[in-house]
């Protein structure tokens, strides 16, 4: 039996655009401390601030989809990676995408 191809996948990054293969063409963008949400394979946009936010179709800004987030953890001070941002009060979170 055919796999079924209506089942979504989500955006997926494929190949690379201007980065070395080395990180899969994955670039870092700031994010909002408290900005809302932004969970994995996410489109984000890169708001007139210079931080990512979460991009909506058609928007001509979109930078790539989310691939995850670096920050240090504001409760227990260590050093954390995650495929999705919670919306916590983390001052230093990159974005990958």
């Amino acid at each position: 039996m055919a796999n079924s191809s209506s089942v979504g996948f989500g955006i997926k990054p494929i190949k690379m655009y201007g980065n070395g293969y080395e990180n899969m063409g994955l670039g870092e963008y700031p994010v909002a401390a408290s900005s809302s949400a932004i969970y994995f394979q996410d489109l984000v946009c890169q708001a007139a601030t210079g931080y990512v936010v979460v991009g909506i179709a058609g928007t001509e800004n979109i930078i790539g989809s989310l691939n995850g987030v670096f920050y240090t953890d504001p409760t227990t001070s260590k050093p954390t990676w995650r495929n999705y941002y919670d919306g916590n009060a983390a001052t230093d979170i990159q974005g990958a995408g």
